[in-house]
């Protein structure tokens, strides 16, 4: 424990030594006379009573450093080279060496979960006088190209390009239209792995208007380069970016998936070809068919097609792809003509009782050809029991830790301090951050955390704050935009969401995502305006998702006339609306209900909760902390503790 008492008289004899004329706080006497903590406290009184007195921000952060804290000591330094000193700017010394290592400290972090900032960081510790690591600096470059490349302003795009030539001429030239087939086909798989979708789409097309179809067959994986160059034309321009039907036939022979424009590949594009596969995930092109028949409205044509839809659902709703295979199913089968089939086989006799009873016994699947026994599997795992979940901060410091287990037990104590008392939870959580380097992506899980433990204040300030920290990193823009919805502040979550959709890389997508989000938290006006972008943006004939969710909003909102003018954009409004996500979520819950199914539903709930859809998330983590959890409470404190 920290003696307050000795913290105060130390702060006072300081104080009027002060008073007598300045002096350099000395970190080692410091830590001598009551340890680091004592010492980092007693730095943190007198910064408050002379917020411009840099020697006492480098003093602590010497003190954090040495203790192990680097992302105060980053706080405490950057601060200190803002102030600058008397008659210089920045910092000098040990301290500026102390900058630099930990500037290279945060560049590895951030290059290790593929943040753009990480190029910052390496350009300020090199300007301090560090030694960068080579394969470090090439790393933090290309990923900030990569961030430039993907933007939508295309002198953002123009100076990656231009930059690339100089980090890496043999990519950029992978990256020009005109280049040989092997660089090219490198060079693509780049800007597709970065998220690049336009510069992936304009390098591919140019390539096959400077090529034609040879030059992907001169590539070392020609199916793949012609399945990437159809998928992009699709993504640009719908149905309307087919090629020719000669050389759409020749790409197809050799190899590209027949589902990116399905009405002209000559029946490839079948769904009882796809469920045939001995594949465990079924063909590659699977999910290009299942988007062909969501977007559609395609109804199994016969018997065979029914049943092989059956599969090819389940498969896509194990993936994540749908997010109902009751509704799928309903949607695109003839329900009544199947069940009446005598001879239908026993295992999708069994798949179809689910519908209406989803305990409904499933046989042995084991025999069972492999689209068949997947589907079983997949019914039967969706109902199978399931150890006790953990206790609520537990359950919710593991879902916002995420792939960091290691914050798991810090995120618990914060969870137990936020049941007692909201402005200790704040406290600690500014204790976690200033314990790693790379403060930006423990302030987004701690984000969660509190959005789970259902204070969206603190939400929001957290992912404030990791926003704040790593601006170029679209991921925590789009966060930033969703706390700020849940905490109600819908015109500043708007403006927030268009950052996050210019970085991207797929603008309509981002916007759908957020606009599934923003509905979810009950933002619904200004969810319809992100769903009319994204309708805007998408490309034509492909406006079917943002088009189904703008409709079920636009009636919300009681504006029915507006909504069916939008009518003849979606074949299945149910595909795309929030009610797949309400459906799933509310049969945990009722699952929940039932003693003996409580453990396994508040486990397929977390499942839910962790999910990459905004809306299915939001809505499973309000049902678990309702079920499982705490009732939200609202902040006093806490939110401008974190600012």
């Amino acid at each position: 424990m920290i003696d307050r008492a000795r913290v105060l008289a130390l702060a006072l004899g300081l104080t009027v030594a002060a008073a007598c004329g300045h002096a350099r706080p000395d970190p080692q006497r410091l830590l001598a006379t009551c340890g680091p903590a004592c010492a980092a406290d007693e730095l943190r009184v007198r910064i408050a009573a002379d917020p411009r007195d840099r020697d006492l921000y480098t003093a602590l952060a010497a003190i954090e450093d040495d203790a192990g804290r680097p992302g105060a000591a980053l706080a405490a330094l950057e601060r200190a080279e803002l102030l600058g000193r008397p008659l210089r700017s920045g910092v000098g010394g040990a301290d500026r060496a102390r900058l630099a290592r930990l500037l290279v400290a945060r560049a590895t972090a951030r290059v290790a979960r593929r943040s753009p900032g990480a190029d910052a960081d390496v350009a300020r510790a090199r300007a301090l006088g560090a030694t960068i690591p080579a394969t470090l600096a090439h790393d933090a470059a290309l990923l900030a190209i990569a961030g430039d490349l993907r933007h939508s302003d295309p002198r953002r795009r123009a100076r990656g390009l231009a930059r690339l030539r100089v980090v890496d001429p043999v990519l950029a030239g992978g990256l020009d239209p005109a280049g040989a087939p092997t660089a090219v086909e490198v060079g693509a798989r780049w800007l597709a792995a970065a998220g690049a979708r336009r510069a992936h789409h304009e390098l591919l097309a140019g390539f096959e208007v400077a090529h034609g179809l040879a030059g992907f067959e001169a590539m070392a994986d020609p199916a793949a380069a012609l399945d990437a160059w159809l998928g992009a034309a699709r993504w640009w321009s719908g149905p309307d970016g087919r090629p020719d039907l000669a050389t759409l036939e020749r790409a197809l022979v050799a190899g590209a998936g027949p589902c990116w424009f399905p009405a002209a590949s000559r029946g490839r594009c079948d769904v009882i070809r796809a469920a045939g596969s001995d594949a465990a995930a079924g063909p590659a092109w699977e999910p290009a068919l299942v988007a062909a028949w969501e977007q559609g409205g395609v109804r199994a044509a016969d018997r065979d097609e029914a049943l092989a839809w059956l599969i090819v659902a389940g498969r896509a709703e194990a993936r994540g792809q749908l997010r109902s295979w009751a509704r799928a199913v309903r949607d695109h089968v003839d329900l009544a003509a199947l069940s009446a089939d005598r001879t239908l086989p026993a295992w999708a006799a069994a798949a179809l009782a689910t519908l209406d009873d989803p305990g409904a016994p499933l046989p042995p699947a084991d025999a069972l050809p492999a689209g068949p026994r997947a589907l079983l599997d997949h019914l039967a795992a969706r109902r199978a029991p399931a150890a006790a979940p953990p206790a609520w901060p537990a359950l919710a410091a593991r879902l916002a830790a995420g792939d960091a287990p290691a914050l798991i037990p810090d995120f618990v104590a914060i969870g137990d301090a936020f049941a007692a008392d909201g402005a200790g939870a704040g406290r600690r959580a500014e204790q976690v951050m200033g314990e790693v380097v790379d403060v930006a992506d423990v302030a987004a899980r701690l984000a969660h955390l509190f959005a789970l433990l259902g204070d969206p204040a603190r939400a929001r300030a957290l992912a404030q704050r990791a926003f704040d920290a790593d601006p170029e990193d679209p991921r925590l823009a789009f966060g930033l935009a969703l706390a700020i919805a849940d905490a109600g502040d819908a015109p500043a979550a708007l403006q927030m969401m268009l950052r996050a959709a210019a970085a991207s890389g797929d603008a309509a997508t981002t916007f759908y995502r957020g606009a599934r989000g923003f509905a979810a938290a009950g933002q619904s006006r200004a969810a319809l305006t992100l769903a009319r972008q994204a309708i805007e943006l998408s490309a034509p004939g492909d406006e079917a998702a943002p088009a189904g969710l703008a409709i079920a909003l636009l009636d919300e909102l009681g504006r029915g006339p507006t909504a069916r003018e939008l009518a003849p954009l979606v074949a299945l409004p149910g595909a795309w609306d929030l009610s797949d996500a309400r459906a799933a979520v509310d049969r945990e819950v009722a699952a929940a209900a039932e003693p003996a199914s409580r453990p396994a539903a508040i486990a397929r709930l977390a499942a839910l909760a962790a999910v990459d859809d905004p809306a299915l998330a939001r809505l499973a983590q309000a049902a678990l902390r309702r079920l499982h959890g705490s009732p939200p409470r609202a902040s006093t404190r806490g939110a401008s503790e974190l600012r």
